[in-house]
């Protein structure tokens, strides 16, 4: 589902969109509510948990999610510079990019001694518009060396209907006006991924250091894709 709120309560209950009835970026009921996630499975297990980013589900006051023994999180889609964080019912201001501050969160936790396996989330913004990177990524990709896809050129009327209307409308959300400006935000977009290469090896340098990598599952995965610019399409295309 191309969107936040309905892929994020995919994810946590195995059920597709139609099924959890969260259809849209503004549910207005809580899917846990209605719904088992497999965190809670995995919490009754006796794992130890932990949601550390961006959960961009009804959740007021970013409040501690049931199943999740430690949280670090924040109400709505955040910010990516200087972003405030709910830790375990305790609001803490932070300073610098977020991803950088996530990663730090997360080591925090994979650093503690335990006994039991654990299951940890880590939930970057990052590359979500503002299309902002951080130090020391911003500018270090040449927008002139962005490829746009072939399929940028392909004539309205040879796509469906739906992706006719949206490169033909005026909504400046979808259609791109201005190729050399669209070069400029897919680089910055690319810098977004950068930092969460960069982040994703700090913990996989960590699970290493610790002897624990070849103990450990990792998955990587993504609750929405950009269109960056095939069919003359920008964003997520809905």
């Amino acid at each position: 589902t191309s969107r936040c709120c309905p892929s994020r309560a995919s994810f946590l209950t195995g059920m597709n969109s139609h099924n959890t009835g969260v259809i849209s970026n503004h549910p207005d009921f809580d899917v846990l509510d209605r719904h088992p996630s497999f965190v809670d499975a995995l919490d009754q297990a006796g794992y130890d948990t932990a949601y550390i980013g961006k959960w961009h589900l009804p959740n007021p006051g970013a409040e501690p999610v049931r199943g999740f023994d430690h949280w670090v999180s924040y109400e709505g889609p955040g910010k990516h510079f200087d972003q405030s964080f709910n830790v375990d019912g305790e609001m803490r201001a932070s300073t610098g990019h977020q991803a950088d501050v996530l990663v730090d969160y997360a080591l925090e936790f994979m650093a503690q001694e335990r006994e039991r396996p654990f299951c940890l989330i880590v939930a970057f913004k990052n590359p979500h518009v503002p299309l902002t990177p951080a130090v020391p990524f911003a500018g270090s990709i040449d927008p002139a060396s962005v490829q746009l896809p072939a399929s940028m050129d392909d004539d309205p009327a040879s796509l469906n209907g739906f992706y006719a209307r949206l490169v033909t409308s005026d909504d400046s959300r979808h259609a791109i006006e201005d190729r050399e400006a669209f070069k400029a935000e897919v680089a910055h977009y690319n810098e977004l991924v950068l930092s969460v290469d960069a982040g994703v090896g700090r913990l996989f340098d960590a699970l290493e250091a610790s002897e624990q990598l070849d103990q450990t599952a990792l998955l990587f995965t993504t609750d929405n894709g950009q269109l960056l610019g095939e069919h003359g399409l920008q964003q997520k295309g809905i």
